[in-house]
């Protein structure tokens, strides 16, 4: 469902996807923009109606993120020759799995289970099927 709003947020502003991974934590997109829209404008437009359409489809998306679907930041480049190695890139996020890569306690390492079969069960109902892994 996400990605569907993504992808016709995108068609409805004339941007071009190239390519897309849809992660469990995070996405990725490699676009092709027209000049009138800052990239920060885009990433600020495709998160907000993203957020908003989610929400109203699931409430319970409300009380479980109270302050917002997704994170605040992000992180966008631009790239004019070298196309292959973004979609490279991006085609080797799919399938993606987040791992935890610091040490935590016992006590924090049950609660980040127990959230991520909460955020794995929400992932499949937002994005229809499992998680890719």
């Amino acid at each position: 469902m996400a990605e569907e709003i993504i992808r016709e947020t995108c068609k409805e502003l004339d941007i071009e996807i190239i390519d897309m991974a849809m992660n469990v934590d995070h996405v990725h997109l490699f676009i092709k923009d027209p000049p009138k829209y800052s990239v920060s404008w885009i990433a600020k437009r495709i998160k907000g109606r993203s957020s908003k359409l989610l929400r109203d489809q699931f409430p319970q998306l409300k009380e479980w993120c109270p302050d917002h679907l997704w994170a605040p930041s992000c992180y966008h480049g631009s790239v004019g020759h070298g196309w292959e190695v973004v979609e490279m890139y991006i085609s080797r996020q799919k399938g993606y799995e987040k791992t935890d890569t610091l040490p935590v306690i016992d006590e924090e390492k049950e609660k980040l289970r127990a959230h991520k079969t909460w955020y794995t069960s929400l992932y499949d109902k937002l994005f229809g099927g499992t998680h890719q892994k």
